[in-house]
C-alpha cells in the first residue's frame, strides 16, 4: 500500500471515530445502542472496533462484560481480568486467568462460578484448567460431577475419557 493510501486510511478512521461519537452523542451515549452497535462488530469478528465501542459505556454491565470479552478475544487478558472483575463475571475472569497460566486464580474463579450457577461451561472450564495443571484426578472428578448433572454432554464425556 502506498503511503498516500495509508494516509487515506488514517483519515477514514478519524472520520469514522468522529461520526461514531456524533451518533452516540445524539443518543446521549445510550447503553442499549452502544451494546447493539458493538455486538454487530463482534458478530463480524472485529473485536478491536467492538471493544472501542463497548468502552464508551462503563456503567451498563452488559457493555463492561462486552469490553472484557473483546479484550480476552484480542489476547489482552490482563485488561479482560480488570473488566470481568468490574462485571463480576467469574467465568470470564477464570478463562482470562487460565489464558495467563494463573491457574490458582482460575480455579478459584471457576469454583465460585460453579457454586453460584452450576452451569455446564463451568465444569468444562474447571476440568480443563485442572488438566492443564497436571491434576488429572481433580480434572476427572470435575468432569464426572458435570456429567452427573449434564448426562448428554459430549465435551464432558470426551474430557473424562481423555483424562
Amino acid at each position: 500500500m502506498k503511503s498516500a493510501g495509508r494516509g487515506s486510511v488514517a483519515q477514514l478512521n478519524a472520520k469514522y471515530e468522529q461520526e461514531l461519537n456524533a451518533y452516540l452523542e445524539m443518543y446521549s451515549y445510550d447503553s442499549d445502542r452502544i451494546f447493539y452497535l458493538a455486538n454487530e462488530y463482534m458478530l463480524l469478528n472485529n473485536y478491536h472496533r467492538a471493544n472501542k465501542i463497548f468502552l464508551k459505556d462503563n456503567k451498563d454491565i452488559k457493555n463492561v462484560f462486552g469490553a472484557a470479552t473483546t479484550y480476552r478475544f484480542m489476547g489482552q487478558n490482563e485488561n479482560a481480568i480488570q473488566k470481568y472483575t468490574q462485571a463480576e463475571s467469574y467465568l470470564g475472569r477464570g478463562l482470562a486467568n487460565r489464558n495467563l497460566d494463573n491457574y490458582d486464580s482460575a480455579v478459584n474463579d471457576l469454583q465460585t462460578y460453579i457454586s453460584r450457577t452450576g452451569a455446564h461451561d463451568g465444569y468444562v472450564a474447571l476440568a480443563d484448567v485442572y488438566f492443564k495443571m497436571g491434576k488429572n484426578k481433580e480434572a476427572y472428578s470435575i468432569a464426572s460431577q458435570g456429567l452427573a448433572k449434564y448426562k448428554d454432554s459430549k465435551i464432558l464425556r470426551t474430557l473424562a475419557n481423555n483424562i
